[in-house]
């Protein structure tokens, strides 16, 4: 075997130095790059996989915050519009007693008109009273 590798210019014992060395540098770099470079890889892909889970719950926890949003909101409107109907109710009720107040201021002047004019009507004095109250009116203001 020695004969057929040396006709074709090959050394034996060459080669077989160059194969162990090249298996030693192979060890080598396999024990000093390839396993811190392969330790590195592992240790990022941890690190990616974690920013990735940690993104899914921060995407979780804003939709529980903007559900809880929502709630609240809701309930505010809810308040808001309850709020308005109570200030309606309110307004109704201020209006009703004014209107009914009014109505007795009216009827007690009308009765204390009755007292001091019994033979006219208290509509009609009313009336004429609407018609000649604007003329004393304008006549005060143009003497003050």
């Amino acid at each position: 075997m020695g004969d057929a590798l040396g006709a074709m210019g090959i050394n034996g014992p060459f080669l077989i130095s160059q194969i162990v060395n090249f298996l030693i540098l192979f060890g080598l770099l396999t024990v000093m790059m390839w396993k811190p470079a392969r330790k590195r890889l592992d240790e990022r892909q941890a690190m990616l996989q974690k920013q990735v889970e940690d993104t899914e719950a921060a995407a979780k926890k804003l939709d529980q915050i903007g559900q809880e949003r929502e709630k609240v909101l809701a309930e505010a409107k809810k308040e808001g519009d309850k709020i308005v109907a109570q200030a309606y109710e309110r307004v109704e009720a201020i209006k009703s007693d004014a209107s009914e107040e009014a109505k007795k201021i009216i009827q007690k002047s009308l009765s204390q008109i009755k007292i001091f004019h019994p033979a006219r009507n208290p509509r009609q004095i009313f009336y004429s009273l609407n018609s000649i109250l604007p003329i004393y009116t304008k006549s005060f203001n143009a003497q003050c």
